[in-house]
């Protein structure tokens, strides 16, 4: 799926994106916990 350029103006699309990323760091720390106390 692509994503029309006027998409990335509307607010919703930045709250989905805004959601994506928070969602990707914590899984990145979740990660990183477990590397660090296996």
């Amino acid at each position: 799926m692509s994503i029309a350029p006027h998409m990335l103006q509307s607010d919703h699309a930045k709250q989905v994106i805004a959601d994506l990323e928070k969602k990707a760091e914590q899984m990145k720390a979740a990660k990183e916990a477990e590397e660090e106390h296996p």
